[in-house]
């Protein structure tokens, strides 16, 4: 996903084997409702989604954003993206559909698993196979896609190299109940993307984000209380 607005990609990761290490498979994906608050410089533009079940041993995974950003009670920003992805037991992307609206601008991504030529994938602007093999998207809400090296932008058909480090446990946010977070700092190729991602150190649920947007104003995503 890409949230425009000069916001910086929310997506792109990859990870060494010892990042890897102990990390939960596909299996232990939680199903259900996960819901975050969404900040800008700590105050509430709205929220995200995403909504997991299961299908024949793989995963349906809908997704839905709302932000409206307001300056003195004045409408500044307007983001709206809906996205529907169907992955196979193997852990790979076997479909993709997204609509995005931000501001004035559209995006429209329709993406399917071809075995006779990759992924392929359709935006507005062209039709093209992508990739050979397991492809993922900057699937937050499963942590095995921290070792992919290239990942798919579910909102503009994109596909980009990637790269993580993990975080020293000392700098993470501390969660309510007193228990401890991984943290994850994610960089693209082409310097675009600088994200910190949190899962939770004891059972890895993703527990929210951060990224530095347009003018060093502060994005987060917040774990909404079950």
């Amino acid at each position: 996903m890409r949230l425009i607005f000069c916001l910086k990609p929310l997506a792109a990761l990859l990870a060494t084997l010892s990042i890897l290490a102990g990390m939960p498979s596909a299996q232990a994906i939680e199903a259900g409702e996960l819901r975050f608050r969404v900040l800008l410089d700590n105050r509430e533009i709205g929220e995200h989604r995403f909504v997991i079940s299961a299908n024949d041993g793989g995963k349906d995974v809908h997704s839905e954003a709302r932000f409206d950003v307001r300056i003195l009670g004045i409408p500044v920003f307007r983001y709206r993206h809906q996205n529907f992805e169907r992955w196979g037991e193997d852990g790979c992307l076997y479909s993709i559909s997204s609509r995005t609206t931000s501001n004035s601008d559209s995006f429209e991504v329709d993406g399917h698993r071809d075995a006779g030529a990759g992924f392929r994938v359709a935006t507005d602007s062209a039709e093209r196979a992508l990739h050979e093999g397991c492809l993922m998207t900057f699937a937050y809400w499963d942590r095995s896609f921290l070792g992919q090296p290239r990942l798919l932008n579910s909102q503009t058909g994109e596909v980009l190299d990637v790269s993580v480090e993990p975080l020293p446990r000392d700098t993470a946010p501390r969660m309510a109940n007193g228990g401890e977070l991984d943290g994850y700092r994610i960089l693209s190729e082409d310097g675009d993307t600088d994200i910190r991602v949190w899962y939770d150190a004891d059972t890895g649920r993703w527990m929210g984000l951060e990224s530095r947007v347009a003018n060093d104003r502060l994005l987060a995503y917040v774990r909404a209380t079950d």
